[in-house]
């Protein structure tokens, strides 16, 4: 043996050239690891959805080839020398048991007054990654492998608190940045914010879409992969993905100034006025193919000046390694591997079973509701205590997909009018950030216990709102089979707002699974002072919800 500064293992071409054997090893651990993913099919549809329905963030979808093709990547640079570690099923069994149990229920921070879920989809699909590749490639890989890995955090490339944060006033600066462009040019505008104007009927609309977020974070990945594979120093990896972002933005800026300039045009030459999103696409792609160059080249510059360095240092095999032994060290990487695989499987087995349990059932595993889940007759009640049912109606997005079912009641004695509604099979849901998300913020939000009907002491997040026509208050909380109840550190420092997981959901994921319950009552005078209405409207609530078992409401969705 001898001190190296490199790990690359000088073994003889018959110990360092995949088997047959091997390479069946090989095939199984990829069907299985692949047929695997059942056992956290929720986050892996979860990340799907958001692929195939979001353009900002369906760049995610190449991570996680790009992440696999990298892992093979250092396991060639080992020679394939690879020897797993019984301690990747940790991360494995934690993967498939958070994949259950986050599903059952919900987890918000505050961050700059808005609640953020906190991510679920790539943490989980980390967790599984880990497993399989400290399982069977060791420690060693998994240590190689540790960008690669964390690429799939990045599954989601773009986490929701940017919308708030960073989004929607980015747009707000490229309305202005193309304005201002605009009046340089001598052409007066509307007066809008997030339009340009030419005349009456010909402008532009700067949508989410034109603020450069999308090509910005695009070339931001491309610079951090590119960085990694040149092995760029950490200060100079940093400073090149920065550049890459900023280059991002100022091309959608220029793209911008060259739009206004078509637009200009276009006002004298009417044939061309149909044209206008034809040419934003030609003049953006264009653009970001010329940036994506630039890039290439400034990395490729950089990167010959740049000393290599080899990740890998430490104690390694000498070269004067019998062939023998070195073909005994490549045959014990893979002397455990039908165990490996057959507690691999059993694992998975377990983690798919409340799916497959689900899957048999029927219409449960899907996402959203194609046809009316359950008969709102079936499900209100004529009489809630001293509550009588007025109306219910199902709300949904052109009936294609059910958010909530709706019933308002009223109280003959006193006319008062109270809405609940349960939304089925949606999750963990915040009510809140609908309202955020319209540009209305609670006057008042809390945590608030009130008694059912049954017995049950059920905490909800409420929260009241005055919007300068009514005053009304709005009380979320998760329904599970048997019971309700969620906590909220709302009145707290450190802001959050959670449900307890369902046990039930490693038994069976539909049974899991809780619907989130929205209460609302209001007030429709604004002469009567905030503290007053917001004190009469819980008593209402409180009132209400004290001949109401939610937990009967609820479980009709579970029986059903």
């Amino acid at each position: 043996m001898a001190v190296s500064t490199s790990l690359r293992v000088p073994l003889s071409p018959s110990a360092t050239t995949w088997t047959r054997s091997s390479f069946v090893y090989g095939v199984l651990i990829t069907i299985f690891s692949i047929l695997g993913m059942f056992s956290i099919l929720r986050p892996v549809l979860q990340i799907w959805s958001v692929w195939t329905t979001d353009p900002l963030r369906s760049i995610g979808m190449f991570f996680p080839f790009i992440s696999a093709a990298l892992i093979l990547w250092k396991a060639k640079e080992m020679r394939w020398n690879l020897s797993g570690s019984w301690w990747g099923l940790l991360p494995l069994i934690l993967a498939i048991l958070m994949g259950h149990l986050l599903e059952s229920m919900m987890l918000f921070f505050e961050i700059g007054h808005a609640l953020q879920p906190l991510p679920q989809s790539g943490p989980i699909v980390f967790g599984y990654a880990c497993g399989i590749v400290l399982l069977f490639g060791g420690t060693e890989l998994f240590r190689r492998s540790l960008f690669p890995l964390a690429l799939l955090l990045c599954v989601n490339p773009v986490p929701h608190f940017f919308n708030s944060f960073v989004d929607v006033p980015l747009q707000y600066i490229s309305a202005h940045i193309a304005r201002s462009f605009a009046m340089s040019l001598g052409q007066p505008l509307t007066p809008d914010q997030l339009r340009l104007m030419f005349t009456p009927d010909f402008g532009i609309y700067i949508a989410p879409g034109c603020n450069g977020i999308r090509g910005s974070i695009t070339m931001g990945y491309f610079a951090l992969i590119t960085g990694y594979l040149c092995r760029f120093p950490l200060r100079l990896h940093a400073m090149v993905v920065a550049g890459a972002v900023l280059l991002g933005y100022v091309f959608n800026f220029l793209r911008l100034c060259l739009l206004v300039i078509f637009y200009v045009i276009a006002l004298h030459v009417p044939a061309l006025q149909d044209h206008g999103k034809g040419v934003d696409y030609l003049i953006g792609s264009c653009l970001f193919t010329i940036a994506a160059v630039l890039l290439s080249l400034v990395v490729l510059r950089v990167s010959k000046r740049v000393v290599p360095r080899d990740p890998a240092k430490g104690i390694v095999i000498d070269s004067d390694i019998s062939s023998g032994s070195a073909r005994a060290a490549q045959t014990g990487a893979f002397q455990n591997v039908y165990t490996k695989l057959a507690v691999f499987v059993f694992i998975l087995l377990l983690g798919s079973a409340s799916y497959a349990r689900t899957w048999k059932r029927g219409a449960r595993m899907q996402t959203s509701v194609t046809s009316p889940f359950i008969n709102l007759s079936e499900l209100y009640p004529v009489h809630l205590g001293d509550f009588t049912l007025v109306r219910s109606w199902k709300e949904g997005d052109d009936g294609a997909i059910e958010d909530y079912d709706w019933a308002d009641y009223r109280m003959a004695s006193k006319g008062e009018l109270i809405t609940i509604g349960i939304s089925p099979l949606k999750g963990a849901h915040d009510a809140n950030m609908c309202h955020l998300a319209r540009g209305e913020k609670p006057v008042w939000r809390g945590s608030t216990h009130l008694m059912t009907s049954d017995g049950q002491d059920v905490a909800f997040s409420t929260f009241f709102y005055s919007d300068g026509v009514t005053q009304f208050i709005e009380a979320s909380t998760l329904c599970g089979p048997t019971h309700c109840g969620e906590t909220s550190t709302l009145s707290s420092p450190f802001k959050m707002l959670y449900s307890a997981p369902l046990p039930e959901s490693l038994v069976d994921e539909a049974l899991g699974r809780p619907v989130p319950v929205l209460i609302k009552a209001e007030i429709g005078d604004q002469v009567v002072p905030q503290d007053l209405a917001k004190q009469m409207l819980l008593e209402r609530l409180r009132y209400f919800v004290s001949g109401t078992s939610l937990a009967s409401l609820s479980g009709k969705y579970f029986s059903h």
